[in-house]
């Protein structure tokens, strides 16, 4: 009977280091196309947002859907707000599901698959839709239709957002970039970059804005720099009102008020 030869040890050893080296280098590759998948997502989920948007105005004679932001006295609040109740006395407060909710049946458009959202807070979307007690319901994105708190800023500020009225500013939609927001600054004891896509550096923490927000599970990539100096790097999306949504680099992200808040800057 002819005796069948196997592997020695230090053939097996080796077999097993070049597997080892392989996967060592395969694994970026990977979670790069993993990252460049949840981008993907990220620009489809924008151009529903905006689509969303477009039917609105199509059976609205051309208005833009209203807003949750601004109030009766004089305050503001962040375009990443889904709904806005506080007191009662918002002047475009409300819900962006209660108006858009028609056209869009499933909530994770609202959500950048890069962020690290739990989806059994997601669930709370719609629950939450028109239970009053809920004051403040954040998402993924800065919805800039009929915004007005860049009306008062500096040098790089844009007269709000009403393109279908004015044919100042396309921007409809894109992924947010704010840099020193106070409550969560003083939640997480630091001064923070904060975007829903991650970059060198970056961390996932919970979002803390405001008391009565659905803060639970709800998680961005964060970086304390007290300097503020240290720019985030990295690819981001913005939807305009003709439907298209374009990649945009952090570089082309412009301060538009005192607040905090970046948008990518007006095409030219």
């Amino acid at each position: 009977m002819k005796k069948t030869k196997g592997f020695t040890l230090i053939e097996l050893l080796v077999v097993i280091s070049i597997i080892a080296l392989l996967v060592s280098i395969l694994m970026p590759a990977l979670s790069k196309a993993r990252q460049n998948a949840k981008f993907l997502i990220c620009k489809t989920r924008q151009r529903s947002i905006v689509q969303a948007v477009n039917l609105f105005q199509a059976e609205n004679d051309g208005d833009l859907p209203p807003s949750t932001q601004g109030r009766t006295n004089g305050w503001q609040t962040i375009p990443m707000r889904l709904k806005y109740y506080y007191g009662m006395d918002g002047a475009n407060g409300g819900s962006v599901i209660d108006v858009l909710g028609t056209y869009m049946k499933n909530v994770d458009v609202f959500d950048c698959p890069l962020a690290k959202h739990n989806p059994d807070w997601q669930k709370k979307y719609f629950h939450s839709m028109k239970n009053d007690s809920v004051q403040f319901m954040n998402c993924s994105y800065y919805l800039l239709w009929n915004w007005t708190k860049c009306e008062d800023a500096g040098p790089n500020g844009r007269k709000g957002f009403k393109p279908t009225k004015s044919g100042k500013d396309g921007l409809m939609v894109c992924d947010f970039l704010i840099y020193n927001e106070s409550v969560n600054n003083g939640a997480h004891n630091g001064t923070f970059w904060i975007s829903p896509h991650p970059w060198k550096n970056a961390s996932l923490k919970t979002f803390m804005d405001a008391s009565g927000t659905l803060d639970d599970g709800f998680k961005f990539w964060m970086a304390d720099d007290p300097s503020g100096q240290d720019k985030p790097q990295m690819q981001m999306a913005a939807g305009y009102i003709d439907g298209r949504v374009d990649t945009v680099h952090s570089d082309d992200y412009e301060y538009v008020s005192t607040g905090g808040y970046l948008l990518p800057k007006v095409l030219k």
